[in-house]
């Protein structure tokens, strides 16, 4: 055996980089593997930003994020440029309509709730303010303020930077995990042919979670889909405004009708604003069918969007990229999510000393997803409300 642990963090993307740097303040020995190498856009949305949203269908994603702001701020700190750009989010459409991201009645209902400030807006309001074009006239919208974007790749070069300055992280990239299993109360983890051991594990690794979990005789429940965004020139000034999702009940077959945009940023191509489709493009069973390659179809259909409603954008896209992202979705409808994440222990005999985070949209609460992450690893449970995200019989495959 190469070395030991007290922790071995699999998957060394934004949850993997943030649990260790948890752990590591607690002066746990970390090592942290990445099957690829650091810094990777395989996961996730792609692109160099995420969206920052406090609204939500349910509250305790919700309260999540808001207690997750003060960890933003702390992060901050360490990192050399603003990580959160507080630029608002924006919801419309149909008030009713479901999307991955939940819906607007129910999201305006949690922010009630929740004393959230919120401005509600009409369709012509939109346009006059935000340069969209054509929408109907009985769609309506909720600007939260709050809203805004996190610069992606800052955030991971912060965490790295900060994980790798501890004396006692290790962070090491290129290395496939291969074969995994308790030995006399420890865990041997093999990666790159080298075999480690660990008292506990964080098992992060993002979409590519099937193979990992596959070494404990598990599966989840969940649908790999295929996500494609476009950038597209921006012909009449800087597009400025929020983050924004549209939400709308699906036209044709071939289009769930779920869009949601950025604007333009420095360090993102700048000059252009990036839209994706919100929804799978295909589904796949595997992750090893995925090519990374965009679904032509999406492409246009998001550039028909454009051109429906956005005349400040060329609408002929200057660039496009798939991504892929594992989602529990709801058996009645496929273009909406059951839960955002799964947070909790390996459903295993003696899993208290393995902690599983997967599926989702996940990078907002990425500091406050680091730290509760050590929370179960180090301390065996957190004072944080994570019980809508526990793993339970319906969410295994």
């Amino acid at each position: 055996m190469s070395d030991t642990y007290d922790v071995i963090v699999i998957g060394g993307g934004a949850v993997g980089l943030a649990a260790a740097h948890e752990c590591g303040a607690r002066n746990r020995r970390v090592l942290v593997v990445e099957a690829g190498t650091f810094f990777n856009d395989d996961g996730s949305s792609s692109g160099a930003t995420r969206q920052f949203r406090v609204q939500h269908d349910e509250e305790t994603p919700a309260r999540l994020v808001l207690e997750a702001l003060p960890l933003w701020k702390a992060l901050e700190e360490s990192a050399e440029v603003p990580l959160l750009h507080p630029v608002g989010c924006l919801w419309f459409g149909e008030d009713d309509a479901v999307g991955s991201t939940g819906d607007i009645k129910s999201a305006v209902a949690v922010m009630d709730a929740l004393s959230l400030p919120y401005e509600r807006l009409e369709a012509p309001q939109i346009e006059r303010r935000f340069g969209f074009h054509g929408l109907p006239r009985d769609w309506n919208g909720i600007l939260q303020p709050d809203g805004g974007l996190i610069d992606v790749g800052a955030t991971l070069r912060t965490l790295h930077r900060t994980a790798d300055a501890m004396p006692h992280v290790t962070l090491r990239d290129q290395s496939p995990v291969t074969h995994l299993e308790r030995d006399g109360g420890r865990w041997q983890v093999t990666a790159a042919d080298n075999t480690y051991g660990a008292d506990k594990l964080v098992v992060a690794p993002g979409p590519f979670v099937d193979p990992v979990l596959a070494h404990f005789g598990l599966r989840l429940d969940r649908t790999l889909w295929s996500m494609v965004n476009a950038w597209f020139p921006i012909k009449d000034g800087p597009a400025e405004g929020p983050v924004w999702v549209n939400l709308r009940r699906p036209g044709p077959p071939d289009d769930p009708g779920l869009y949601y945009g950025f604007p333009e940023v420095a360090f993102d191509r700048p000059g252009h604003a990036r839209l994706g489709g919100n929804f799978p493009s295909p589904v796949l069973d595997d992750i090893a069918a995925y090519d990374k390659t965009p679904d032509p179809a999406v492409v246009c259909r998001i550039a028909s969007w454009v051109k429906e409603h956005m005349p400040g954008l060329d609408p002929e896209p200057a660039f496009a990229s798939a991504c892929i992202a594992a989602q529990l979705v709801r058996p009645e409808d496929p273009y909406a999510l059951r839960r955002e994440l799964l947070l909790d222990f390996a459903p295993i005999d003696g899993g208290d000393d393995v902690v599983i985070c997967a599926t989702g949209w996940v990078f907002k609460l990425i500091p406050l997803v680091g730290r509760i992450c050590a929370d179960l690893v180090c301390e065996g449970a957190t004072s944080y409300d994570i019980s809508p995200f526990r793993i339970s019989a319906d969410t295994l495959g």
